[in-house]
C-alpha cells in the first residue's frame, strides 16, 4: 500500500476487474485504497458478494457483475480494456485456464497489469496456466516475501503478467523490450529469489517456464560434476545442431531403460553420467525441446 506498482498513489482512480471474486477481499481491498473496482462472479455467487461490498464499502462503492467465464459475450458489458485485473485462487482445474485466458485477452491491453495469486494444488494445473500465458503475456513470479508474513506459505505464488506489446502467438516482434514506464513497474516489486538448479530442472520437467532461475548475464553455473559454463555464451549454429542430435538419441536411450527409476541398479559412474546428461539437456532449453517434442526426460535427485 505505501510503494511500488500498487501504492495507493498509483492504484487511486485506476479501473480494476476482480475475477472470480468470491466474497470479495481482494477487491473490497483495492476499492478502499481509492479503485474503481468492478467484482465479478457467477450469479449464484452475487447476493452474498454484494452483500459484502455493502457492509465494507456503503452502497454504490463498488459494482458487482455476474461473469461466467464460459460465457465470453458478457466480457462486452464493459469498456475494455481495465487498468488492472486481479484473480486469487481461481485456477484449480485444466479445463479451467483456457476461458480464464480468454477473459483476460478479451479485458486488457499491453498496458494493463494481471495479478494472479495461485494456490500449487497440481503441476499440471500450474503448467497448463503457464502454456497459456507464456505465448501472450510476459509472466514474472513475485517473491512471497510480498506476503504477510502470517500467510504466506510456500504454495501460493503470485504471478505479474502483462500482455507482449506485438500480437499473440508467433508475433514476429514478440517479446521486444517493453518500455521504460514498465520496466519501472515490475522493478518496483521484488522479484523471486533464484532457485537451486536442482529444483529449477525439476519445475522445467513440468512444462514451466523457470525464467527465475536462469543465471544474470555474464555469471557462471556449474554442471553435476563441476564444470563451469558461461550462461551467455553462444555456440557455433552446427555446434549446437550436433550437441542437440546427439542429446536427443542418448535421452531416448534414457527413457526406454526407464531412466531415472533404474538408476539404483546401476553404478556410480552411470548415475553420474546420466545426471550430466540430464543438466545439459536442461541448459539446452527450447531447442532440446523442439527437437525432441514428447520425449520424457527422466528427472534425479
Amino acid at each position: 500500500m505505501r510503494k511500488g506498482a500498487f501504492a495507493r498513489s498509483k492504484i487511486t482512480g485506476k479501473r480494476v476487474l476482480e475475477l472470480g471474486s468470491g466474497m470479495g477481499l481482494g477487491g473490497i481491498a483495492m476499492s478502499l485504497m481509492g479503485a474503481d473496482v468492478t467484482l465479478t462472479d457467477t450469479v449464484d455467487v452475487l447476493p452474498l458478494l454484494r452483500r459484502n461490498c455493502e457492509l465494507n464499502l456503503g452502497k454504490g462503492k463498488a459494482h458487482v457483475c455476474e461473469l461466467d467465464w464460459m460465457k465470453p459475450e458478457q466480457t462486452k458489458q464493459w469498456d475494455a480494456p481495465f487498468d488492472i485485473i486481479i484473480a486469487a485462487d481461481c485456477i484449480y482445474h485444466e479445463h479451467i485456464v483456457p476461458h480464464f485466458h480468454a477473459v483476460i485477452m478479451a479485458t486488457t491491453n499491453e498496458k494493463s497489469t494481471v495479478l494472479v495469486v495461485n494456490e500449487l494444488r497440481s503441476h499440471s494445473v500450474h503448467a497448463a496456466f503457464m502454456d497459456a500465458f507464456t505465448p501472450t503475456h510476459t509472466v514474472t513470479r513475485l517473491s512471497n516475501k510480498l506476503m504477510h508474513d502470517t500467510y504466506q506459505h510456500e504454495n501460493i505464488q503470485m504471478f505479474l503478467c502483462k500482455k507482449k506489446r506485438y500480437g499473440t502467438k508467433g508475433g514476429a516482434k514478440e517479446g521486444q523490450e517493453a518500455s521504460a514506464e514498465e520496466d519501472a513497474e515490475e522493478n518496483s516489486l521484488q522479484e523471486e529469489t533464484p532457485k537451486p538448479q536442482a529444483e529449477c530442472a525439476g519445475q522445467q520437467g513440468q512444462g514451466q517456464q523457470a525464467q527465475d532461475c536462469v543465471p544474470p548475464e555474464g555469471e557462471h553455473s556449474s554442471g553435476p560434476n563441476g564444470h563451469q559454463h558461461l550462461a551467455d555464451q553462444e555456440q557455433p549454429e552446427e555446434e549446437v545442431e550436433d550437441l542437440t542430435s546427439a542429446l536427443a538419441s542418448q535421452l531416448q536411450q534414457a527413457d526406454m531403460s526407464g531412466g531415472a527409476s533404474h538408476l539404483g541398479h546401476t553404478s556410480n559412474q552411470a548415475a553420474q553420467q546420466a545426471a550430466s546428461e540430464q543438466w545439459a539437456a536442461r541448459r539446452t532449453g527450447t531447442a532440446i525441446a523442439q527437437m525432441l517434442g514428447a520425449v520424457h526426460v527422466p528427472t534425479t535427485s
